[in-house]
C-alpha cells in the first residue's frame, strides 16, 4: 500500500511540474518579441524532474515512514507479549488482525497528505523552472519587461472542517500574495502556535488540502 501511494505521489508530483510548465508557457510566449525581432521563440521543456520527484516520493514523504514505525512498533509488541503469555496462535492472529485493522484507516490520511504535498512541491518546481526561463529570455533581449520576482499564495478551501492555523493563513495572506521565502516565513511563524510545523513549502498538518498557486 505505502509503495501504492509512493507511485502516485509520483505521478502527483509530475502532474503538478508538467502543468505549471505547460499552463505558465502561454504566458510566457506572450511576453515574448518574436514577432518584432524576427526571431520565433521555441519553448521547448523536460516535463520530467526525475531527480526533485524522487526526492518528494522516496525521502521526502512525510508521514509513510512514521506509519512503518508505528504499526511495526505495535506488531512487536503484541507478539513479545503473546509469547510471554505463552498465547495461541489463533489468539495472536486475531490481536495481530487488531493492530492491522486499527492502523490501515491511517492509510487513506497518508494518501491524501503525501499526494496533496507532492502535486504542490511539483507546482512550484515547475513554476521556479518558468522563472529561470523568463530571465534568460529578458537576458537574450527576447521579453521587454524586466522579470519581476514571482508571488505565490496558499488557496485554503474555508470550510467548517478547516483548522485554525489554516484560517489564519487565509486572513494573512495579501491578495497580490508573497515571494516564496516570504510564504514560508509566515507559515513558520503562524505553525507554533497551533503546535504544528512546517515540512516541505506548504504543508502543516496531515489531510491538508490547501493548493499553491502563482499569483498573477
Amino acid at each position: 500500500m505505502i509503495e501504492a501511494i509512493r507511485e502516485d505521489s509520483a505521478k502527483a508530483y509530475q502532474y503538478g511540474f508538467a502543468g505549471s510548465l505547460k499552463e505558465e508557457s502561454v504566458e510566457l510566449r506572450k511576453d515574448t518579441l518574436s514577432a518584432e525581432v524576427g526571431d520565433k521563440v521555441s519553448i521547448n521543456w523536460n516535463l520530467t524532474d526525475q531527480g526533485a520527484m524522487d526526492e518528494i516520493t522516496q525521502g521526502g514523504l512525510i508521514l509513510s515512514d512514521d506509519f512503518y514505525k508505528d504499526t511495526n512498533a505495535k506488531i512487536q509488541r503484541v507478539i513479545a507479549e503473546s509469547f510471554a503469555d505463552q498465547r495461541s496462535i489463533p489468539s495472536v492472529v486475531a490481536s495481530l488482525r487488531e493492530v492491522v485493522q486499527t492502523e490501515t484507516w491511517k492509510l487513506t490520511r497518508i494518501a491524501r497528505t503525501e499526494i496533496n504535498n507532492a502535486a504542490n512541491e511539483g507546482k512550484l518546481a515547475g513554476f521556479k523552472r518558468i522563472e529561470e526561463k523568463r530571465k534568460l529570455l529578458y537576458q537574450q533581449g527576447k521579453i521587454k519587461k524586466k522579470p519581476k520576482e514571482q508571488k505565490y499564495t496558499l488557496i485554503v478551501a474555508l470550510g467548517s472542517r478547516t483548522c485554525e492555523a489554516h484560517r489564519a493563513l487565509a486572513s494573512r495572506i495579501p491578495s497580490g500574495g508573497l515571494i516564496l521565502s516570504e510564504l514560508k516565513e509566515l507559515q513558520m511563524e503562524i505553525a507554533p502556535q497551533f503546535g504544528m510545523s512546517l515540512s516541505g513549502n506548504a504543508q502543516l498538518h496531515p489531510n491538508q488540502r490547501t493548493v499553491i498557486s502563482r499569483v498573477v
